[in-house]
């Protein structure tokens, strides 16, 4: 502290030290309680590896995901419930399956994501996520550029 002050004296801010009435010292715990980050923080860059299923029963046409996606995330903890948006880009893996056969492709992903998530834990959270990426992928022998919607529920772990 008082290395602060020299250097402020030294740049034309002599006996400050001298004016200082009430000291207080936060530490990391005093910023978890106080902006309600002790069940991990709200707004931040996040790693999610993400995995979706569906099919189209009349068609018998199943496609499923994986995706390793990195992305900024902002959000609000009110309480044990994160509510929070993000901006996310990485790469996938989807295929199909039908009766004909099936495909695979990797494509490169990107778009935003909103959740909504009850923190169990520091580490363990439960809730709800929709994501509206676009991919970037080889579709009939050409590259696409296909939204791809999910939402569904989620599990998530803070590592």
């Amino acid at each position: 502290k008082e290395k602060i002050f020299d250097r402020l004296g030294e740049l034309g801010c002599p006996g400050l030290l001298a004016d200082v009435e009430v000291e207080r010292t936060f530490t990391p715990d005093d910023y978890e309680f106080q902006l309600n980050l002790e069940r991990g923080a709200a707004s931040g860059w996040s790693v999610s590896a993400l995995g979706a299923t569906g099919e189209e029963p009349t068609a018998s046409l199943r496609e499923s995901t994986l995706q390793l996606r990195v992305g900024y995330r902002v959000g609000i903890n009110a309480g044990p419930v994160l509510l929070a948006a993000a901006l996310e880009a990485g790469p996938a893996l989807i295929w199909q399956t039908a009766p004909a056969g099936s495909a695979s492709t990797v494509a490169l992903s990107a778009g935003p994501r909103v959740l909504v998530r009850w923190q169990m834990s520091r580490h363990l959270g439960v809730g709800f996520d929709a994501s509206f990426p676009v991919a970037l992928l080889q579709l009939d022998d050409r590259i696409q550029t296909p939204l791809i919607p999910f939402a569904g529920v989620s599990v998530a772990m803070a590592l």
